[in-house]
């Protein structure tokens, strides 16, 4: 049984390894995450700001940024995965109440 102040330190050092590139090549999911990886951090070809022609554009270099540690953290982390999609659920669960209310009251 791991105790519980070890959590963290494995949950850092996991996302240490997702921030440098440093994945496991055994199998299937070796190069699942291989691929997932480089989309994630931004090595796959046309999927920089440079490659969709957005550079110009100084704010969109934070949020990009932001959105590329997201992702990576989303990958080793089950509750940063959940609270991502949750927001995501109520937005549009809100929407779509909205849409209810405004078509049929």
């Amino acid at each position: 049984i791991r105790s519980s102040a070890s959590a963290p330190s494995v949950h850092n050092v996991a996302l240490r390894a997702v921030s440098e590139g440093q994945v496991a090549a055994g199998g299937v999911a070796g190069i699942i995450a291989g691929v997932l990886q480089d989309a994630e951090m931004g090595d796959k070809a046309g999927i920089t700001l440079v490659d969709l022609g957005l550079s110009d554009f100084s704010v969109l270099s934070p949020m990009d940024r932001f959105l590329q540690l997201l992702s990576a953290l989303m990958t080793v982390r089950a509750d940063a995965r959940l609270a991502v999609f949750g927001l995501w659920v109520l937005c549009h669960l809100i929407y779509v109440i909205y849409l209810v209310y405004a078509h049929f009251v």
